[in-house]
């Protein structure tokens, strides 16, 4: 990622448990939480750092929040909808979409480069892998999140061309926020990331998404690209039925790649490994919270055999690091990869 020349298969994750920060950052995660993570990066050897989280100090379990008639409930460092603004076909259509004004964006995309150059001096040398939700076509959160996909399903037949409205603003609103931090040249390599996908396959149609989220991601990619930063997709679940529409996006890399959803690393190895960087595939569902020292070293190597030669490949968890995870875990996983992820000399 620094366009260096690397000696094995490079490493990757997202940090959220607090006892891993506690347990190698020590006193940095009462100062400074970042430092705490660079710290536990080095000694791990995670060579890239997409995000941190820690349940310290954050609101109470099960906490419960309402502002501007959405309830929110605290469930470890995430917050859950509980219930929305919108609710019924009538409150979609007395709520649409507006279209941010240019100042406003700009603003937003100043602040974000300015916390992504903040944040990696902070780090180095440790790469962050900067995830926005501003710099994809953002259909996943207006579906899930602004709408519930039980309403969203109902508008978007019965309100067709309101939906494709709605989407279109932001949509264009994102291209812009993208250009924008292209332009400054916020980092090497990004993340955009929405879940477009469930464990069994995308949530709307492909045909839909050819249409309404495609477009829009292309010309994303493509402002990024034209400064020569590297664009990274983010999605969880299923994403066979997708791959060929994400590299005709152009699209350099793939994260999660969830095996407990089918992505089986070696298939999709095959599939678009000559042309995308792949990351993550260690099992955070079953193998690293659930299973022994010795089972998440063996997913390791077989990670390695499968991803390993001729590279192309950042080792990681499926999505990240909860506090689920034992640190003998976490430890074994970035462990077997120093001892067994070498590239031969």
């Amino acid at each position: 990622m620094y366009h260096e020349e690397v000696d094995r298969i490079a490493t990757h994750d997202n940090i959220a448990s607090s006892s891993l920060l506690r347990e190698y950052g020590g006193h940095l995660c009462d100062t400074d939480l970042w430092l705490a993570g660079r710290k536990a990066c080095i000694e791990l050897g995670i060579d890239a750092l997409r995000f941190l989280m820690s349940t310290e100090g954050v609101a109470k379990e099960g906490e419960v929040t309402s502002r501007d008639g959405w309830v929110h409930k605290k469930f470890f460092y995430t917050t859950w909808i509980v219930k929305r603004r919108i609710q019924t076909v009538e409150d979609f259509e007395a709520n649409p979409v507006g279209r941010m004004d240019e100042d406003t964006i700009a603003q937003q995309a100043l602040r974000t480069v300015q916390h992504y150059r903040e944040t990696q001096k902070k780090l180095d040398p440790i790469f962050y892998l900067l995830h926005s939700g501003s710099w994809v076509p953002g259909i996943g959160e207006y579906a899930q999140g602004r709408l519930g996909l039980m309403l969203f399903s109902k508008v978007l037949y019965a309100e067709k061309r309101r939906v494709r409205k709605d989407v279109r603003n932001i949509g264009e609103d994102h291209v812009k926020f993208a250009k924008i931090c292209a332009e400054e040249r916020i980092a090497p390599v990004i993340f955009g990331g929405e879940d477009i996908t469930t464990n069994h396959g995308p949530f709307i149609h492909p045909k839909l998404l050819r249409e309404l989220f495609f477009p829009y991601l292309t010309r994303i990619v493509k402002a990024f690209r034209k400064q020569d930063i590297k664009y990274v997709f983010h999605s969880d679940g299923d994403l066979w039925p997708l791959l060929d529409d994400f590299l005709a996006a152009g699209v350099q890399g793939m994260h999660p790649l969830e095996p407990f959803c089918g992505m089986d690393l070696l298939r999709v190895k095959e599939r678009i490994g000559d042309r995308v960087v792949l990351f993550g595939n260690i099992d955070c569902s079953a193998t690293l919270p659930l299973g022994t020292v010795e089972d998440v070293t063996k997913e390791v190597i077989e990670r390695i055999k499968e991803a390993g030669p001729g590279s192309g490949y950042v080792l990681g968890s499926s999505s990240e690091i909860e506090e689920i995870v034992p640190v003998r875990n976490v430890e074994a996983m970035f462990g077997a990869l120093r001892r067994y992820g070498k590239f031969p000399r």
